[in-house]
């Protein structure tokens, strides 16, 4: 999906002594990918985004990458304006052609890697649930006279508003849910 009004459209076309036409037209595409989030949060996601054209073939429209795979990694790095909660990791590609209802289409497909910073989930969530889990292991050294059971009710109303918290928190784009929820749940 290309969201409109978002990159200026340059009025300047280029052409070369070799015969090749250079039109910079600038776009903000939006884009999703299926996330994988079983070891949230210390998951890496790639994400494979594939350009070519519709309805022109390879001898209509050529595409192919300008630069190699580590200069466009450091390009995408230094550009990158978020660095909140993923981190960016490197970016290949690959060009290939294919055959598409007997038209050959070329096409360049990127695949960008990306780490979640996980510190945000470890200071919010991970800490919090095992403290919970010290004070829940502590109330068995609790004389049985004491306040155990109000206790154990409060750790327990503890832990089913964790549940709520982490429900909020987990990302829902997956199939399976992550491992840091199978234990919560399971508990």
């Amino acid at each position: 999906m290309t969201e409109k009004d978002k990159a200026a459209q340059s009025p300047y076309l280029m052409v070369t002594n070799h015969g090749g036409i250079w039109l910079r037209n600038d776009m903000v595409v939006v884009s999703s990918c299926r996330m994988h989030v079983y070891k949230f949060p210390f998951d890496t996601q790639n994400c494979r985004l594939t350009f070519k054209s519709m309805i022109h073939s390879d001898k209509h429209i050529k595409l192919k990458q300008g630069y190699n795979g580590t200069r466009i990694t450091e390009w995408s790095r230094k550009v990158m304006q978020s660095k909140a909660e993923w981190e960016f990791i490197n970016m290949t590609f690959f060009s290939k052609n294919e055959d598409n209802f007997d038209i050959n289409q070329s096409m360049v497909v990127y695949t960008i890697t990306m780490k979640r910073r996980p510190i945000l989930y470890i200071v919010n969530f991970i800490l919090p649930v095992l403290l919970l889990l010290c004070l829940d292991l502590a109330s068995f050294m609790m004389p049985e006279d004491g306040g155990k059971v109000g206790f154990k009710i409060s750790v327990l109303l503890a832990v089913i508003l964790m549940q709520l918290l982490l429900n909020e928190i987990l990302p829902s784009s997956s199939n399976r849910i992550p491992l840091i929820g199978e234990e919560t749940y399971l508990r």
